[in-house]
């Protein structure tokens, strides 16, 4: 007992300030954790692409896509954990998009071509990089990951349009649920 008592004197938040303080550190580097991991699945993809693109040995590449395949995995879980996790309790990560009676549908395309764009000019900033790192800028094939790069960027801008609003709607209704309880 005297371990547990010990333990919590050291490890225990003192105050609400501190708390609050150290999760919204927690979650700066949480989102930081996943976007580096995101940028780096995108940079070994890359690879792996540029060498196919330029007829060049994949030999080194072959166990790259299962690893960044599994490091994607690991963002998409956390990323959906943590979101399931808040639209349960009624809430996002931004309180004033949920308190609202109407879905901000401005606000949520606004954020979808955020991240749409990101996403693209990631793909194609780690695909240049890539191809010059394994056949030189003067072999570069521009437009080619442009292309690549669009598909991504509107895949990327549905996906976060669709995800936005599922997340309203569901934290709408487990709002109004705790709301509910709470008056009963």
């Amino acid at each position: 007992m005297n371990a547990i008592k010990h333990w919590k004197e050291f490890f225990v938040m003192a105050d609400e300030r501190e708390e609050m303080e150290a999760n919204r550190i927690n979650k700066r580097a949480f989102h930081l954790m996943l976007a580096l991991n995101l940028i780096l699945s995108y940079f070994m993809l890359s690879l792996d692409t540029a060498a196919s693109m330029h007829d060049l040995d994949r030999t080194p590449f072959l166990y790259i896509s299962p690893i960044c395949m599994a490091l994607c995995l690991i963002v998409v879980v956390c990323a959906m954990y943590a979101t399931i996790a808040q639209t349960k309790k009624g809430i996002m990560g931004y309180p004033k998009f949920v308190n609202v009676d109407t879905f901000p549908a401005s606000t949520a395309v606004g954020i979808a071509a955020v991240g749409g764009v990101g996403a693209g000019i990631i793909l194609f900033v780690t695909q240049i990089l890539a191809e010059i790192m394994l056949v030189g800028i003067s072999e570069v094939f521009w437009v080619t990951d442009v292309l690549i790069a669009l598909p991504l960027a509107l895949a990327v801008f549905v996906g976060i349009a669709v995800m936005l609003y599922a997340m309203y709607k569901s934290a709408r209704k487990h709002q109004e649920r705790i709301l509910a309880d709470l008056e009963s």
